[in-house]
């Protein structure tokens, strides 16, 4: 590119209007500050603009002042005061519409609930506690032990049963092959249906069933005589022994 060369009136005429400016500067140090900044278009303000400005009236400036900080409109307190009120209402509201909710469901549960208990039927009763057994004298030898024993509780007017009980020891077990056999003596407060009750005892705890009629309310008694026979590998045992019981009759 060709280097432009500037005539010499025009170089003298820009230095004039640098000292024009200088002085402009120097006599109004505002005018030059609001010179330099940039109007709403973003470019250089001219100092005639700023000195038109600084001249106007100041009725005008006052009306310009007051448009740019006018306030912003503001909704009326009348009119926001039901939104409030709507507001705060809404979670009262929202709790009694649940506390509703739930009333209602717990009624349904409670009508189901009585539906159900209405059909069930009355469970059982529960049973007369179990009486302890009780064992009358034990008769014990080296090859056994024998004796009578009750079988649970017994009330007045009912059948029940007596046990008498042979335990076989060491290598000895009971004779099934031999004829048991329990005969009463005596019986007090039950009545023993067959007075002679025949039977036989196996294992190593042979039971022999009494069959007794309860008649009263108290101490109730019974003896009698046991035949029994109790074996061991090598030989048998013939025995007989008197048992007694005392038990209580409700």
């Amino acid at each position: 590119m060709q280097a432009t060369t500037v005539p010499p009136m025009l170089l003298d005429m820009l230095r004039l209007r640098c000292i024009a400016a200088a002085a402009l500067v120097a006599a109004s140090p505002l005018a030059c500050r609001r010179a330099s900044l940039p109007d709403e278009t973003g470019e250089p303000t001219e100092p005639s603009a700023v000195a038109s400005r600084e001249t106007a009236p100041p009725a005008r400036r006052h009306e310009v002042a007051a448009a740019s900080i006018a306030p912003l409109p503001q909704a009326s307190p009348s009119a926001a005061a039901p939104r409030i009120r709507d507001e705060a209402k809404a979670p009262a509201v929202a709790a009694a519409s649940g506390a509703a909710t739930a009333n209602t469901a717990a009624s349904a549960n409670a009508s189901a609930a009585a539906a159900v208990t209405s059909d069930a039927p009355e469970p059982p009763r529960p049973a007369a506690p179990f009486a302890p057994v009780v064992r009358g004298t034990v008769v014990s030898t080296d090859h056994y032990s024998a004796y009578l024993q009750t079988t649970g509780r017994y009330v007045t007017g009912s059948a029940g049963a007596l046990l008498a009980v042979v335990v076989a020891k060491g290598e000895y077990e009971c004779n099934e092959e031999y004829p048991t056999r329990f005969t009463a003596a005596h019986a007090s407060g039950v009545g023993v249906g067959d007075k002679v009750v025949r039977g036989s005892l196996a294992g190593r705890r042979g039971a022999l069933s009494i069959p007794i009629q309860i008649i009263r309310t108290g101490p109730a008694s019974v003896g009698g005589e046991l035949r029994f026979s109790v074996c061991s590998p090598e030989r048998c045992l013939l025995e007989k022994q008197s048992l007694e019981l005392s038990f209580d009759v409700e």
